[in-house]
């Protein structure tokens, strides 16, 4: 009997939709470990990462980078801090860091794109993937890995979140989880039937949404493109706020784009 023989396109997309089931999963058990120990991530080793703004004129592509990125959009040298969930944001002065960062992201991975020219640019990821479109093309898998949604309700802080589980290649599947959030910005768990936390309904989503008044919606979504380059973002409201774009060896990350004090670092 004849069998049809995958062609190299098949078994090169099927390579790559099986590494984002792995880096999803991964990725999205370390999220939501972080992300249950009050949203934090621990910044990567000062050693290994050259910070926007304190780089060596000898280092190679890397030396494009501006002297001080922050000072030239008018941002406070102020020491990191927590942020606040409902801190407002300056969408004029975001898309200002956003437009230079990704001049600096084009120095620091090795593109070239036509307009990385350092202007303001709206920070998302629509706004992203045409920057990179001229050298990289249409990505050729997307994923969104989890959903949050923030909310106030009854004089108290809730959290309503979907992760998506992509271990079975076939089918991705979503998981609900509902939590009530105290002062210090602790979670915890509020149950729900367990016939409700597997792929939950919109409408039943929608509902639990009724509970209280949404302020806040955040999204953690990826791209991979056809060489192997990843992108990781976390948007708030549909804003990037945080980014990472990898490259072969280098990788470029910014955090804290939609806050006073944002910053970025080449790897």
């Amino acid at each position: 009997m004849n069998q049809q023989v995958p062609d190299q396109e098949s078994l090169r997309l099927k390579h790559y939709f099986q590494v984002g089931i792995g880096v999803g999963i991964f990725v999205a058990l370390v999220s939501g470990f972080v992300w249950f120990r009050s949203n934090k991530s621990t910044p990567p080793p000062e050693t290994t990462a050259t910070e926007v703004g304190d780089m060596p004129e000898d280092t190679g592509p890397d030396a494009r980078f501006d002297d001080d990125l922050q000072a030239k959009v008018g941002l406070e040298a102020a020491p990191t801090q927590d942020k606040k969930k409902a801190e407002p944001v300056d969408l004029a002065k975001a898309s200002e860091f956003f437009g230079q960062s990704m001049k600096q992201m084009a120095a620091c991975v090795g593109l070239n794109p036509s307009n990385a020219s350092g202007e303001r640019l709206d920070p998302s990821f629509d706004s992203l993937l045409s920057t990179v479109k001229s050298d990289l093309g249409d990505p050729i898998l997307r994923s969104e890995d989890w959903v949050t949604w923030n909310m106030r309700a009854g004089g108290e802080e809730r959290r309503i979140r979907i992760e998506t589980d992509y271990s079975d290649s076939d089918q991705a599947s979503r998981h609900l989880l509902y939590f009530k959030v105290d002062k210090e910005g602790q979670p915890t768990l509020i149950p729900l039937p367990s016939e409700q936390t597997k792929d939950p309904s919109d409408s039943f989503i929608a509902s639990l949404q009724k509970d209280g008044e949404v302020y806040e919606e955040e999204k953690g979504e990826r791209a991979y493109f056809e060489n192997g380059q990843e992108m990781v973002l976390t948007e708030k409201n549909g804003k990037i706020d945080d980014l990472e774009f990898s490259n072969g060896s280098k990788t470029f990350r910014c955090a804290g784009i939609l806050t006073t004090a944002p910053s970025c670092k080449c790897y």
